[in-house]
């Protein structure tokens, strides 16, 4: 697995990040930065639906 840019939109905000590879998961690591989680309240064990588009 590779790590990848992407862009992330929700209905209310958009951000950029990236996404990297969990081989102990089997799946791939969407980190949210601390600022976005603070300022929408994102406790850790919150559920978000994201929609992603490769970046540019």
């Amino acid at each position: 697995m590779e790590a990848g840019e992407f862009a992330f939109d929700a209905p209310v905000w958009t951000w950029s990040t990236s996404v990297f590879p969990s081989n102990e998961a089997q799946t791939y690591v969407l980190p949210v930065k601390k600022d976005v989680r603070r300022r929408k309240r994102l406790a850790e064990v919150d559920v978000v639906r994201v929609r992603m588009t490769l970046a540019e």
